[in-house]
């Protein structure tokens, strides 16, 4: 079995798929054995595991407004959280923002 095609090199280890397509990578590419699928339209070029791992893994998907918060917001000040916590990111937006949903994410409006 051959290695996978190397990534260009300008992208980061954590990248939106839009990113990768605007440099010309294929889906193809993207699909390989070495890049993992941590959120919808995001690729990583690692693993992401642990609470801190994930919440970067989330950052191309962070939109205005949004901000790491509750047990994600510990872990990446360095702090200890819970085993049973770590599996989400917890992200909390301001109003007009809407709630973050997806897979892993746990998501909270933030009140004015």
């Amino acid at each position: 079995m051959r290695p996978p095609t190397p990534l260009p090199a300008h992208l980061p280890p954590v990248f939106a798929l839009a990113d990768a397509k605007d440099a010309g990578v294929t889906y193809a590419r993207l699909r390989g054995r070495d890049v993992s699928r941590p959120y919808r339209g995001v690729r990583a070029q690692h693993e992401s595991t642990g609470a801190v791992a994930r919440a970067i893994a989330y950052l191309p998907k962070l939109r205005p407004g949004e901000h790491f918060s509750h047990a994600t917001a510990i872990a990446l000040a360095g702090g200890w959280i819970p085993d049973r916590v770590r599996a989400e990111v917890d992200v909390s937006a301001a109003r007009p923002t809407g709630r973050a949903r997806g897979a892993g994410v746990r998501g909270g409006i933030r009140p004015r």
